[in-house]
């Protein structure tokens, strides 16, 4: 039984490769189109952003507990604190991507 769950692993895995190297084809392809570039990159940073709020709120609203534990969760001692410092850490985080936004070709000349 182990040599066929083997067997449906590694072809799911190959399924999985094809069909990344497809999506990059059909990214290169769909980028070199002047039209639909700024609406790759909308959809890119909508996908993006929804996969990290997924994951990221339910990880700040667990007051740094493990979900599947099976203890009690303590109250926070500090939830305004950590309220606090979480609201800061998102807030730092649109500002340098605004900044980065705001000032790309700057920086595209200060590499190059």
């Amino acid at each position: 039984m182990i040599a066929l769950y083997s067997q449906k692993f590694t072809k799911i895995l190959h399924f999985s490769s094809i069909l990344a190297f497809m999506g990059m084809v059909i990214g290169i392809l769909l980028g070199s189109v002047e039209i639909l570039s700024s609406w790759i990159f909308s959809a890119t940073t909508g996908i993006f952003l929804y996969v990290a709020l997924v994951d990221m709120v339910p990880e700040l609203s667990s007051g740094h507990s493990h979900p599947y534990s099976e203890e009690p969760q303590p109250q926070a001692d500090h939830f305004y604190l950590e309220l606090v410092l979480q609201v800061l850490g998102m807030g730092l985080g649109v500002g340098v991507m605004l900044l980065i936004a705001l000032y790309e070709h700057e920086l595209k000349d200060a590499i190059s």
